[in-house]
């Protein structure tokens, strides 16, 4: 599957992914503003499980409004869902 992200996302999921699951990220196409990236299913629903437990500990300020890091991370988690249908 193909994910488009912004630079800001892709930084963050850079930062966070640990090199097993990064050396199986395919980038397609980067820019400016965007990196279209090219993964499987099964690492996509991995990432998208890390990222939703990173959005529970630490996505959120002591308010439990979304932090801004918490905005990348629901974003992320939207972007790597898998339609199971």
């Amino acid at each position: 599957m193909k994910i488009k992200l912004n630079n800001q996302e892709y930084s963050y999921l850079n930062k966070i992914l640990n090199d097993e699951i990064s050396e199986k990220i395919t980038i397609l196409n980067a820019d400016e503003r965007f990196t279209i990236i090219e993964i499987s299913r099964d690492i996509a629903d991995d990432i998208r499980e890390f990222i939703s437990d990173q959005l529970q500990i630490n996505g959120f300020d002591n308010n439990y409004e979304l932090t801004q890091e918490g905005k990348i991370q629901e974003k992320l988690i939207d972007l790597f869902y898998i339609d199971q249908r």
